[in-house]
């Protein structure tokens, strides 16, 4: 015979308060850095993207000089130069007058 929903319920809320304690004398007993495969995965992976991000902002220095920049506030400048200089027209504006009307 299937459970109720109440009965579903109920046996889940008695299951979660037994099993609470026993997570937390486990977590008790340990330390943030003791030695948990999920802690050394993140570690790993946090090392490896900076890693990577460092060999990216590289490689995207390249593409614009051959001498790397030497700080952040450097590269920022360069690039809003470069910007300006993409932007900016080809030719200067010439003005253009009108031309005033007779009257008679």
């Amino acid at each position: 015979m299937p459970l109720s929903w109440n009965e579903i319920r109920q046996n889940a809320i008695r299951f979660s308060r037994e099993w609470s304690a026993e997570g937390r004398e486990v977590a008790e007993a340990k330390s943030f850095w003791d030695e948990d495969p999920i802690n050394i995965k993140a570690v790993e992976i946090l090392g490896n993207l900076h890693d990577a991000h460092a060999d990216l902002d590289r490689a995207v220095d390249r593409c614009y000089r051959s001498q790397p920049f030497t700080s952040e506030r450097q590269r920022v400048e360069f690039l809003f130069a470069l910007y300006q200089r993409f932007t900016a027209p080809l030719l200067p504006a010439t003005e253009t007058r009108r031309k005033r009307s007779m009257k008679a």
